[in-house]
């Protein structure tokens, strides 16, 4: 594994404790869930835009041959 330092306001510091003790877990595992789940959410995100690239370029492709 690989180490990152990051630099958080004081507020944000606040919530991310308040939630670390509210789920009973290191404040360092809190992070790299919340950094898994903004990872998979932008995978999903690209996944769908490039699905809904295909979908145009079938439908692009479709209407030029009714054409």
């Amino acid at each position: 594994m690989k180490r990152v330092q990051v630099n958080l306001s004081d507020e944000l510091l606040k919530k991310v404790d308040y939630y670390a003790e509210y789920l009973s877990v290191p404040r360092s595992t809190l992070c790299t869930m919340f950094i898994g789940q903004g990872v998979m959410g932008y995978d999903k995100g690209l996944d769908i835009i490039d699905s809904l690239a295909d979908s145009m370029k079938d439908i692009a492709r479709e209407e030029g041959k009714r054409n």
